[in-house]
């Protein structure tokens, strides 16, 4: 859903300056698209207090999301070195899991 929704918001700011066959957006107009692109960013942020992802516990290495979780999906974060990874419930962009390693 993130990737889909930042897509979302990505095509509503190509439209600010855009021309129409009657000339340029009005100004109420753009105001509307700005207010609706940023309460959908709103929508994707992490929750506040959430940490980045901690190196690899294994090997040291630095880790990224393979895919990150939602309500209906699993995170799944990998090590861009030895590729070992972690599955878990975590949801948004925590990692909080991964972060618990021993």
């Amino acid at each position: 859903m993130t990737d889909e929704r930042l897509e979302e918001i990505g095509e509503l700011l190509q439209l600010l300056g855009k021309e129409t066959r009657h000339g340029p957006l009005p100004r109420q107009t753009e105001n509307k698209l700005l207010q609706a692109a940023f309460e959908m960013f709103e929508e994707v942020k992490p929750p506040a207090g959430v940490e980045g992802l901690k190196p690899c516990p294994f090997c040291g290495g630095e880790a990224e999301f393979e895919r990150k979780g939602t309500g209906r999906q699993s995170c799944i974060v990998r090590c861009t070195d030895c590729g070992a990874s972690h599955e878990s419930g975590d949801t948004w962009d925590s990692g909080s899991s991964w972060n618990q390693r021993a």
